[in-house]
């Protein structure tokens, strides 16, 4: 019985920590899964990165606003435009990285600053996917 309700109060607690992510949070992202980050109107999200960013897209310009700041080569500044914002994505690279995310807009859970201090993990390569790359690159001028 112990066993059973120690199994259960551990899992409630991994639960409650995936729940609610912390306002200031250092991460590791693993590059083969998109990075959710939970933002609320009127705030504004920094994204730190361990390299230098290059640029940045977002799926909804009209309703997220990015900056890019001066002084910092390796942040960017996310912020809701839209009082009517939907979840889009955001893709930023860097050197020889792409990082993704998932920005939520909510009502009461906001992360003020990410900061990625590592990376592990690649994107997965389908093979249906680089079988097509393959047979392009050779009908186009490959020997």
């Amino acid at each position: 019985m112990k066993k059973v309700l120690l199994l259960l109060l551990g899992s409630m607690y991994v639960w409650n920590v995936e729940a609610a992510p912390r306002r200031l949070q250092k991460l590791i992202v693993d590059n083969s899964s998109v990075t959710r980050i939970s933002m609320v109107q009127d705030l504004v999200t920094s994204i730190e990165f361990p390299c230098a960013v290059r640029g940045g897209r977002v799926g909804l310009p009209s309703h997220y606003k990015i900056l890019k700041p001066e002084e910092f080569d390796n942040e960017i500044v996310v912020k809701i435009v839209d009082p009517r914002a939907r979840p889009t994505n955001l893709i930023v690279k860097c050197k020889k990285q792409k990082f993704v995310f998932d920005l939520v807009p909510t009502r009461t859970i906001h992360q003020d600053i990410v900061e990625v201090v590592g990376t592990y993990g690649a994107p997965s390569l389908g093979t249906l996917g680089s079988k097509k790359v393959l047979n392009k690159s050779k009908k186009w001028g490959g020997k």
